[in-house]
């Protein structure tokens, strides 16, 4: 009868330090592999995830972006333009003004008047192309991040970008607000005084 030699003791302990090695390895390797549902169809996340630093842009939000450039910088000038036309009849007011308060008195103002004279009148048309100026520079800014993002396709230039644009809307915002309340604050007054003059009437008729 043959008789079927046992195997090396030796040679089995290799091999299944081998398997338990091999195993060992695949386990640490399957983490890494496998953190999701292997089931799962693939995906691809379409709206490019969160911007980081090292994020790129995608192109067709540059290009809407380059779209509004040339109207962003268009308001700019013209918001330039209009304060330099407001400084220059400030100017022309002033000195109008003081031409003919001198020909009025026959060269007897003082020169303390005339120069306290002028300065007030300034004060006006100076407001003017400060409130003028802020958004004609952030408008300009913006223009020129669109231009640095167009360049460079970096979420940091977007952003930069979007900064610019959320001081001009901000802006805007605050004006509105200081309109309304100088408006309503007007009308009260108005509506105040239009009642104290008809006390006054009737009180007189009386």
């Amino acid at each position: 009868m043959h008789k079927i030699p046992s195997p090396n003791p030796l040679r089995r302990c290799r091999l299944e330090t081998s398997i338990d090695t091999g195993e060992g390895a695949f386990k640490r390797w399957l983490p890494h592999q496998m953190k999701s549902n292997p089931y799962t169809p693939p995906s691809a996340d379409l709206f490019g995830g969160p911007l980081t630093g090292s994020s790129t842009v995608p192109q067709g939000v540059i290009n809407q972006l380059l779209r509004t450039k040339s109207w962003v910088q268009f308001h700019a000038v013209l918001l330039y333009i209009f304060m330099a036309l407001i400084i220059l009849v400030g100017v022309i007011q002033v000195w109008f003004g003081g031409v003919l308060t001198a020909s009025q008195s026959g060269g007897n103002v003082s020169v303390a008047y005339t120069s306290g004279t002028l300065a007030g009148a300034l004060v006006f048309p100076a407001l003017l192309a400060i409130l003028f100026y802020y958004p004609a520079s952030r408008l300009w800014k913006y223009g020129r991040r669109i231009r640095d993002l167009a360049l460079s396709r970096s979420s940091d230039d977007l952003e930069a970008a979007l900064n610019e644009q959320r001081a001009i809307w901000t802006f805007a915002g605050r004006m509105i607000l200081v309109v309304i309340v100088v408006g309503v604050g007007l009308a009260a007054i108005r509506a105040v005084a239009s009642a104290a003059a008809s006390a006054a009437a009737r009180g007189a008729s009386l």
